[in-house]
């Protein structure tokens, strides 16, 4: 009987020692958010950067989305910028592609740089773009997307 008991108390204190590790484990546990879409709301237009507003990348190429949407009930008006630009390579180049405007080709410098200069967005229309990046030497290359309110 004796024997029987010891073998109670030792099952149960293993029992409590695991409970007490998984919940130490628990407490502990900090997920991985592997999302990196971004939106932004300024002046009742949301910016939505799809793959994040902070680019850094040494693909050879890499296609880059982001939507802006009017959220207002009167036109406004937004420029598109690319600050923090370092770029290693003189290679490396954007295309900016959308249904509302065409652009050529352009090679990165190693300064901010406006590609969208004033447009007019309504009420309650979104905007698609995608920079096509090329990036032919694979060398590093870094951005930051930012869209003023006009």
């Amino acid at each position: 009987m004796r024997r029987k008991y010891k073998t109670v108390l030792i099952l149960i204190a293993l029992l409590f020692v695991m409970t007490l590790g998984i919940g130490i484990d628990y407490i502990l546990y900090e997920p991985e958010n592997n999302d990196t879409s971004l939106v932004s709301v300024v002046n009742d237009i949301s910016i939505n950067y799809l793959n994040g507003q902070e680019i850094s990348t040494k693909e050879e190429a890499l296609n880059v989305d982001f939507s802006i949407t009017n959220n207002s009930l009167q036109t406004k008006e937004y420029t598109v910028y690319l600050l923090n630009v370092k770029n290693t390579s003189s290679l490396a180049s954007y295309r900016l592609v959308s249904d509302l405007t065409k652009t050529k080709t352009q090679y990165f410098a190693n300064h901010d740089e406006r590609i969208l200069n004033k447009v007019k967005i309504d009420s309650n229309e979104t905007h698609f773009y995608t920079i096509k990046l090329d990036n032919p030497d694979m060398k590093n290359l870094q951005f930051k997307i930012y869209v003023e309110v006009n």
